[in-house]
């Protein structure tokens, strides 16, 4: 994985996200705006990780670090999308299932970069 290729690739998802969901809302389409502003949240949170282990760990340790942090941020949104549609909270599951659909996006690209 080369650096500047991913973090080029991140903020360009962010960046994406940042202007559907602004052509979605003037379109009145709040929830599709507000899925878009979740997903780009959801790349910038992963360029955050990227960047903040870059500043810490040598070259060499870098991407095994970074691949066990993206590994692991799922896990909590699984768990509350779950616990939300076991109680019928759907809209709280949909919000959930939107963070694991960007963040699958990411992990999918990371592996082509591998």
């Amino acid at each position: 994985m080369k650096k500047e290729s991913w973090l080029t690739y991140l903020e360009s998802q962010v960046e994406r996200c940042r202007q559907e969901g602004e052509v979605l809302s003037q379109d009145c389409r709040e929830d599709e705006a507000r899925r878009a502003k979740i997903q780009g949240n959801i790349f910038q949170i992963c360029a955050t990780v990227y960047q903040a282990l870059e500043a810490h760990l040598p070259p060499q340790e870098l991407e095994a670090a970074y691949r066990q942090k993206l590994l692991a941020l799922p896990e909590n949104w699984r768990t509350a999308r779950d616990l939300a549609q076991t109680h019928g909270a759907l809209e709280r599951a949909a919000v959930e299932e939107w963070k694991l659909e960007a963040w699958e996006q990411v992990w999918n690209h990371l592996e082509k970069e591998a």
